[in-house]
């Protein structure tokens, strides 16, 4: 199995070609968390944490490889019904 990737997004600098670094933080995270496409994306909108961020991307990812390992689990048990998967 191929390892899983994900990016985490924080911030967003650029929009449309226009200049959000002078905004606040908080109002770029905004424009930020409305272009992150659905859960079990492989692009991940990081919500702004104060104190423990390490620990808690830590436990984000946690929680998405949890989710796409599941997901994996059962596209294989859909593939392996159809007789397209050979284990």
């Amino acid at each position: 199995m191929a390892p899983l990737v994900f990016f985490y997004a924080f911030d967003i600098l650029e929009l449309d070609g226009g200049d959000l670094r002078s905004l606040p933080l908080l109002k770029r995270k905004r424009h930020l968390k409305r272009l992150i496409p659905a859960p079990r994306s492989a692009l991940l909108y990081v919500d702004h944490v104060i104190g423990k961020a390490i620990v808690t991307a830590i436990e984000e990812r946690k929680r998405v490889i949890g989710e796409a390992a599941a997901a994996r689990r059962d596209v294989d048990k859909q593939l392996a019904e159809l007789g397209l998967l050979s284990r």
